[in-house]
């Protein structure tokens, strides 16, 4: 079960990095009425 561990928090990370994303693609689609290089530079960091 410890072995398992790591790959357990990596995978709770990676589904907290989803949601982080999905609110983000939410406001962008929002603020989306002119497209900004700056949006989609805040999306992918």
């Amino acid at each position: 079960m410890e072995g398992n561990l790591p790959l357990v928090l990596d995978a709770l990370i990676f589904c907290k990095r989803i949601v982080e994303i999905t609110k983000n693609i939410k406001k962008i689609l929002f603020k989306i009425k002119k497209p900004k290089p700056q949006l989609l530079i805040e999306f992918l960091f």
